[in-house]
């Protein structure tokens, strides 16, 4: 997990959106990101949605494996000012069960395997290296630098639903344009 650097908490193990702006200042010959959310994120850079991807990433242990995912987002970066953006939910890491009914039967044993989070809040972590044509780089990691804020989905859960309050809703929270408060 070193090469992704730091992480950052949403303090909560509600969903949080997290932001970054940052400025590109010369021609950009490649631009990797690496994202890794926990439970499980959606990127976005200039207010688009980086990839195709769903549920990432996927489950495992998480005692033993963090995964990460790699996007090229050369095509998404602009000179000027850019903003990178994630959206971290529950997925495996912290299930909740607010609305989750599922029960064995009766007539059935206990369950062997029964569910236990991995951790009490959930957790980014997040590096973008951008490579200049001239050589230089610049690495943008998750750090303090990032603006924090709640989600609108205040419960989610991989087997069965998701609370959404729609007052926390960020219109454009991922773009150049918006300002959110740190929390």
């Amino acid at each position: 997990m070193n090469e992704l650097g730091r992480w950052i908490t949403g303090g909560t193990a509600k969903p949080f959106y997290a932001r970054r702006e940052f400025t590109v200042e010369r021609k950009i010959k490649k631009a990797v990101a690496k994202v890794c959310g926990l439970g499980q994120f959606h990127f976005y850079l200039n207010g688009k949605k980086v990839g195709d991807h769903e549920l990432d990433p996927g489950w495992t242990n998480y005692h033993k494996l963090l995964q990460y995912v790699t996007f090229d987002v050369t095509a998404y970066l602009h000179p000027g000012k850019n903003v990178w953006g994630a959206e971290v939910g529950n997925g495996w890491f912290i299930k909740e069960d607010e609305h989750y009914t599922f029960a064995f039967p009766p007539f059935m044993p206990p369950n062997p395997n029964p569910y236990r989070p991995f951790g009490k809040q959930l957790v980014l972590a997040m590096a973008l290296e951008i490579v200049y044509e001239d050589g230089g780089k610049l690495l943008l990691t998750a750090d303090e630098q990032c603006r924090v804020s709640p989600h609108p989905v205040t419960m989610s859960n991989v087997y069965g639903s998701e609370t959404i309050d729609h007052r926390p809703l960020q219109e454009n929270w991922a773009s150049p344009t918006l300002s959110m408060s740190k929390t």
